[in-house]
């Protein structure tokens, strides 16, 4: 584990002023080009799941998030793109209904960084 530096706590501290969570910890995820990619899937397991909270914050290119709902296939898939700057809040249920990706692409584009801000409930 490893400490806020100063330019992770600025976004940290900004982000927390728009969504009012007190976020304890931070992952980044680097996106070299549109080979690179995360499939289908929830953060957490079990009870983990329930009532987090994770904030992305996107730097770079615009890449498209995905949504599909874990057990209604009746409901479409939703796709929300992800420009430089963009926040994507991510609480309550989410997690439990819904997976995620960031699929490949076969365009060109440039990388992108991507900050998941998370709050997790004390058990």
């Amino acid at each position: 584990m490893h400490l806020w530096n100063a330019d992770l706590l600025f976004i940290k501290e900004r982000v927390e002023q728009e969504v009012s969570v007190n976020f304890t910890r931070c992952l980044l995820n680097y996106y070299r080009d549109g080979k690179d990619s995360v499939d289908w899937h929830q953060d957490y397991k079990g009870d983990q799941r329930k009532n987090t909270v994770i904030a992305s914050v996107t730097f770079g290119a615009t890449r498209p998030f995905q949504l599909k709902h874990v057990s209604r296939k009746d409901l479409k898939r939703v796709n929300i793109p992800l420009a430089n700057g963009s926040l994507l809040l991510m609480q309550g249920a989410t997690q439990e209904n819904w997976k995620h990706k960031i699929p490949k692409t076969t365009k060109q584009i440039h990388p992108r960084i991507n900050l998941t801000f998370r709050w997790l409930p004390q058990r």
